[in-house]
């Protein structure tokens, strides 16, 4: 085990050397219970600095360098790209462990607010050098996960990233529940996200849910080609039909 008294000075290299003697007096542990014990028991970055020569995980800098250049540098979202929803206190708790608010300023991007993240975030807090635990979404959903809480908001609620952040934050942290919505021509949304849309592109957040469901001869439903289609609420009717035909064609 490491030695919490010396365990700032040691080399990469002696740390190794360290969890390596123990691992076969010790059971397997989950990533989790290990992120648990190192909150616990190494201070500030040692906890990178151990996972570093394992690649278990990515070190702090190596993140905010691979998710800023995603978001800072990246294209606005225009219609028809794909974003992933990802809970506003595990997003901000992340951007404080990366020290993200400060990538934003040095590189003159969209106000950080713009990324859900607040003014007076704090990078002296305890949570700074914390590694968050894995993602939790269930807060914006209702049931199902196709179904959103009506009243969340972008940057108050979430932040919205693309597929390639998301993929990457889920590889390294795990969790979900995995919530996609696609960008659509529509108006703008007037908070402070809108900057990185292109004009005349909003995130269709909120879907709809029915059930279609195949006649015989005689007009009686046969209950056991029920289908359940989740679709925007955007959606056109010739759009619409052509889905329920889709998800029908099989039991025709």
């Amino acid at each position: 085990s490491l030695n919490h008294e010396d365990s700032e000075t040691r080399s990469s290299s002696e740390i190794r050397a360290s969890v390596a003697m123990n691992v076969s007096n010790t059971r397997t542990m989950h990533l989790d219970e290990f992120f648990a014990w190192a909150d616990a028991y190494l201070e500030k970055l040692v906890l990178e600095r151990a996972l570093f020569p394992f690649c278990v995980i990515p070190r702090q800098s190596q993140e905010l360098d691979i998710i800023a250049d995603i978001l800072i540098f990246g294209p606005r979202y225009s219609v028809g790209a794909s974003l992933y929803l990802v809970e506003i206190d595990w997003w901000r708790k992340w951007a404080l462990y990366v020290r993200f608010p400060e990538a934003l300023k040095n590189n003159d991007a969209y106000s950080v607010e713009a990324y859900g993240l607040l003014e007076e975030m704090s990078e002296d807090c305890e949570e700074v050098h914390r590694r968050p635990n894995k993602i939790n979404n269930e807060s914006l959903v209702e049931g199902e996960v196709w179904n959103l809480n009506r009243k969340i908001k972008e940057c108050v609620d979430f932040v919205a990233v693309p597929s390639s952040a998301w993929l990457l934050l889920q590889q390294w942290y795990s969790g979900g529940p995995t919530i996609r919505r696609k960008v659509i021509s529509g108006r703008n949304n007037s908070g402070p996200a809108s900057v990185r849309y292109d004009l005349g592109a909003t995130l269709d957040l909120f879907l709809s849910s029915f059930k279609v469901i195949l006649c015989d001869k005689d007009g009686q439903p046969n209950l056991a080609t029920e289908k359940k289609i989740v679709t925007s609420m955007q959606c056109l009717l010739i759009d619409l039909l052509r889905q329920c035909k889709g998800t029908l064609k099989s039991e025709i």
